[in-house]
């Protein structure tokens, strides 16, 4: 996701051809790691910072740091919606978790039993979002029996879903908050898409290329996404 709004935000730099874009980040999600690199940036004499921040509240202070210096700073994909940041660029997340219980009510309508979320970042403003988006609309009938977080690490997402899957055999339904996991090679999750086969309802998040196997094979019914080239160019705009 984050490539498709490195090449959005290198289209819009192209268009207007004065803007000197820089696509940078660390290379795990790490909200410390994070403030060094805007740190960085503000050292460096940058005129704007956009920026999804792996924690809302760790970024307040290098966000508000970089705008006490006249820095232009705007959030995008992941919001820090306390500090002094201009605007935000992205999707509504609680809307978005929303609409994935819903259509995890649609496909379990009539059912009573457990599912389970799998997310990322704990920290995540977005991800928290999406979940407490999630449980204001599930179906009372639905249960969440416990959910996960793979640090946004997709063999880490891979393992807890089998691991969860193997463990809890009564489960009926899966929530991916983010769709880490079938960023994997459909051979990688077999009891994933055997629990599928055998009536287990899965939403999962995002919409990319890698996720189409396990959408054409109907091992997830249903995914929702976002403007992933929207989140470079627009930040660029």
């Amino acid at each position: 996701v984050f490539k498709s709004a490195d090449f959005g935000g290198q289209a819009r730099a192209a268009e207007l051809g004065d803007v000197d874009f820089k696509f940078i980040g660390p290379p795990t999600s790490d909200a410390a790691q994070q403030v060094a690199t805007v740190d960085g940036l503000i050292s460096a004499g940058y005129d704007a910072i956009a920026v999804s921040c792996d924690s809302s509240q760790t970024l307040v202070e290098p966000i508000n740091r970089a705008v006490a210096k006249g820095i232009k700073v705007i959030t995008w994909d992941s919001d820090s919606p306390q500090s002094k940041r201009a605007v935000f660029y992205g999707v509504d997340s609680f809307k978005a978790g929303q609409l994935q219980a819903k259509l995890l009510n649609d496909l379990l309508k009539g059912k009573k039993g457990d599912i389970w979320l799998l997310s990322g970042l704990q920290s995540a403003q977005n991800l928290e979002d999406r979940i407490r988006g999630v449980k204001t609309v599930l179906s009372k009938d639905l249960t969440i029996a416990g959910t996960s977080f793979c640090n946004e690490d997709v063999a880490l997402g891979v393992s807890q879903v089998e691991n969860v899957l193997r463990a809890h055999p009564a489960l009926i339904g899966y929530i991916m908050i983010g769709a880490w996991p079938l960023f994997s090679s459909p051979g990688a999750l077999p009891t994933l898409k055997a629990r599928a086969k055998a009536g287990l309802q899965v939403v999962a998040f995002d919409y990319l290329e890698q996720e189409l196997p396990f959408i054409v094979d109907g091992t997830v019914k249903a995914s929702v996404g976002q403007d992933y080239w929207g989140w470079g160019y627009q930040s660029v705009q």
